[in-house]
């Protein structure tokens, strides 16, 4: 990106062909190493005698996330090196090419940053469904319940999980995980007692952190519990008709065959806790706005 702007920025107005290119001259297999090493991953790599380019990307498809078209596209170029011949194009804009190790690091980082894979659109979901989606490695589930409250009031609710004012359902479930964590050396549940002031990006909310806080709107927590991946818990609030709807997203980043193992073996079981968790917020926001209407009358 940063050639293409210079490049636009350039008066020199005749024609040139650039050649490209990183710090590094590296092979596929050294990219593999290098992302398996960034991710923390130990990986075995195997040559294999004679394979095609289809079979090769079958296999692909078989044990990776990646899509099968592109993968098969990234497969065929491997015949072919590309690799810059002439740093015309380095010398003339006065580029410092990124290293590979830095460039996977640095896209890994802006991916957690910006959280794309929880801004998944509610839109085609119905009311305590669940909708499930893979972005890479990443498993992202989203259900929706209706509330009967606006927003605002809606978002409070949300707000006061954690801690002693309980995770609206199965409690106790809470509590096993977090002793679970604290013997094998995690943070465990770091209860504490009721927020004296509002919460804000930073804060713990038992074994988890909150990552990003929009005020009525919309609450982000990652977990800090020893886990073989990364895993986000997003509570978004936003309006419907009279009242509101509560999105919720879990995500699980996974990490190599460990993760997915956790993954898909405590599935049942997760997703009955954040099914009902969501359940729970949606009675206690409806529970109260009866109340308020009760009281009007």
């Amino acid at each position: 990106m940063a050639y293409l702007l210079a490049v636009t920025n350039d008066g020199g107005g005749e024609s040139q062909i650039y050649e490209i290119g990183g710090a590094d001259r590296v092979t596929y297999r050294d990219l593999l190493a290098g992302y398996a090493s960034v991710r923390g991953l130990r990986r075995l790599m195997i040559p294999v005698p004679v394979i095609t380019p289809r079979l090769s990307s079958l296999w692909l498809r078989l044990i990776t996330p990646a899509n099968y078209k592109i993968g098969r596209r990234i497969v065929e170029s491997a015949a072919h090196d590309s690799v810059v011949a002439e740093d015309f194009a380095e010398r003339r804009f006065h580029m410092e090419p990124m290293s590979a190790s830095r460039a996977i690091s640095t896209a890994l980082a802006d991916e957690r940053a910006n959280l794309e894979f929880l801004d998944s659109s509610p839109d085609g979901i119905g009311a305590n469904t669940t909708r499930k989606i893979t972005t890479g490695t990443t498993f992202v589930e989203q259900r929706v319940f209706d509330l009967d409250a606006r927003p605002g009031k809606a978002f409070e609710t949300v707000c006061d999980i954690g801690g002693e004012n309980t995770w609206y359902w199965g409690d106790w479930l809470w509590k096993l995980r977090g002793a679970l964590d604290r013997l094998v050396g995690g943070v465990g549940m770091r209860r504490r007692g009721g927020r004296e002031r509002q919460i804000r990006t930073g804060d713990t909310v038992d074994f988890w952190r909150v990552e990003r806080y929009e005020p009525g709107h919309r609450l982000t927590l990652r977990a800090e519990m020893k886990l073989p991946g990364d895993a986000w818990l997003d509570l978004r609030v936003i309006p419907n008709g009279d009242g509101s709807r509560l999105l919720q997203t879990s995500a699980f980043d996974h990490r190599g065959l460990p993760g997915l193992i956790y993954w898909y073996g405590l599935y049942p079981l997760h997703a009955l806790v954040f099914r009902n968790l969501g359940r729970g917020i949606a009675a206690r926001v409806n529970s109260g706005s009866r109340k308020a209407d009760d009281h009007n009358i």
